[in-house]
């Protein structure tokens, strides 16, 4: 027996309901439920057959939530590689690279430093910005990620910031090293955030086709 729409979006609310409240876990635990429900030959009530699914559920969603996920590392490394098959990513490194050399030129190393680091700095706020509001704060749940998924994506991007103090001694006397380590940072910190655009807005299309289908 085919589900409909409207038993689709009943499974959703159901799973809210049972507090599996974040979008990308809930697409997964729907994809399953309904392909398992389908499959079975005498269909059961589709309320008792997720009655009997809703301990599972929050196995696999707890589950779900704690893992680290490799997958969002080697997707955002393929991101950080796509940049330098884009002119445009050339242009943007010319220009910045452009004005840090006139601040060294103008005002000394140490300013150039700090304008990266602060530049830098500005890039992680709003990675925490964005973790906080989309991963616990906004009240709509159909565009909430889990936070686990956000943690996961911007958990490599954010060593960069552990090790700035180990490495400040050589930035002040090898300022040219502090303007290649602060690049890289930038890079690696904008693809992420890049990443987690993308996969809010692929995990959307994707939910909103999967309950449209069941028509």
């Amino acid at each position: 027996m085919k589900l409909t729409k409207e038993d689709i979006v009943n499974i959703d609310k159901y799973l809210i309901k049972k507090g599996i409240k974040y979008i990308d876990i809930r697409y997964e635990l729907i994809d399953h439920l309904v392909t398992e429900y389908e499959a079975i030959e005498n269909y059961p009530d589709l309320e008792s057959f997720l009655r009997k699914r809703t301990a599972w559920c929050r196995i696999i969603a707890e589950k779900r939530a704690k893992s680290i996920h490799w997958g969002y590392q080697k997707s955002l490394l393929r991101r950080v590689l796509s940049f330098f098959k884009t002119p445009l990513f050339y242009g943007v490194l010319f220009v910045w690279l452009s004005i840090l050399i006139s601040i060294k030129a103008e005002y000394g190393s140490v300013l150039m430093n700090n304008s990266m680091f602060w530049v830098f700095i500005g890039v992680i706020i709003f990675q925490y910005v964005d973790m906080i509001y989309w991963g616990i704060r906004s009240k709509n749940e159909s565009k909430m990620f889990s936070v686990s998924t956000l943690i996961n994506i911007y958990s490599l991007p954010n060593i960069f910031i552990g090790v700035v103090g180990i490495l400040e001694p050589i930035f002040q006397t090898h300022s040219h090293y502090a303007t290649l380590y602060f690049t890289i940072a930038l890079i690696v910190n904008i693809a992420a955030l890049i990443e987690v655009k993308t996969k809010r807005k692929r995990g959307l299309k994707e939910y909103e086709f999967l309950k449209s289908s069941m028509t």
